[in-house]
């Protein structure tokens, strides 16, 4: 199992441990719309999703509608989530 540990910073300087995903799935990427809503993408071909600040996280990847192989990049742009595959393959 890998252990990912999510941290929080108010100021870019103190950090706090907020979280820890404990499973098979390496994380890779994480972006946040807001202060509460957020998504992690790993190289394991899953995708969460946080609603409370990343104190706890839901796996949303079969929510996608097709398989994945991994999300190495999130970015959301005027609301939109995109996410880009991984880079030991081809992006999806």
């Amino acid at each position: 199992n890998y252990v990912t540990n999510i941290y929080k910073t108010t100021n870019g300087i103190n950090w706090t441990l907020i979280s820890r995903i404990v499973g098979t799935e390496r994380a890779r990427s994480i972006e946040f719309y807001d202060k509460n809503i957020g998504f992690l993408g790993s190289l394991d071909s899953s995708l969460f999703r946080t609603k409370d600040g990343g104190i706890t996280w839901e796996n949303i990847t079969a929510k996608i509608g097709h398989s994945i192989s991994g999300v190495c990049g999130i970015e959301i742009i005027e609301g939109v989530v995109y996410c880009v595959g991984s880079y030991f393959g081809g992006a999806f």
